[in-house]
């Protein structure tokens, strides 16, 4: 059985299921990213906006396909875009936690318009995660829950 909406889409194997979240509207900012990098790089002559352009267009690339493959729950991990804390906008690729250590999971207020998820792994460190409704955000934890029943899930 396969269950797919524009918000989340769940794949049954014979083992287990999988939760992939993959509606993100950062995608559209990532991919507009990578059209200004890539006319920065082609329109101008000088070197240096060519290297200034690749560099862009490598990070946005990056960023759209973090974006694009979404948080991913599996029964061994939770695999999620690596937001900046301070610039949540921002990702640097992603970031794969053992759902054997995760501490803790804290459901913030929203922020940006995303409801905000924290994962703690130790108590320096935290993994934020983005979602872009409150349905979404409960399927996380519905899949968290049935994969690591014993993940404590807080609201803060």
């Amino acid at each position: 059985m396969s269950t797919h909406s524009s918000a989340f889409g769940s794949d049954e194997s014979s083992a287990a299921k999988n939760l992939i979240v993959t509606h993100s509207p950062w995608r559209l900012m990532w991919l507009g990213l990578c059209c200004v990098a890539l006319a920065i790089a082609l329109a101008f002559d000088a070197a240096g906006f060519k290297i200034v352009g690749g560099l862009l267009l490598a990070y946005a690339a990056q960023g759209l396909i973090a974006e694009w493959l979404g948080v991913r729950v599996t029964p061994e991990a939770v695999i999620t875009p690596k937001r900046f804390a301070n610039a949540p906008c921002f990702t640097l690729w992603r970031k794969r936690v053992s759902l054997d250590r995760i501490q803790d999971i804290t459901s913030r207020s929203k922020s940006l318009g995303f409801d905000r998820v924290v994962l703690r792994t130790s108590p320096s460190d935290r993994i934020l995660m983005l979602f872009p409704n409150r349905e979404t955000k409960l399927a996380f934890f519905s899949a968290v829950r049935a994969f690591a029943p014993k993940t404590s899930i807080y609201r803060r």
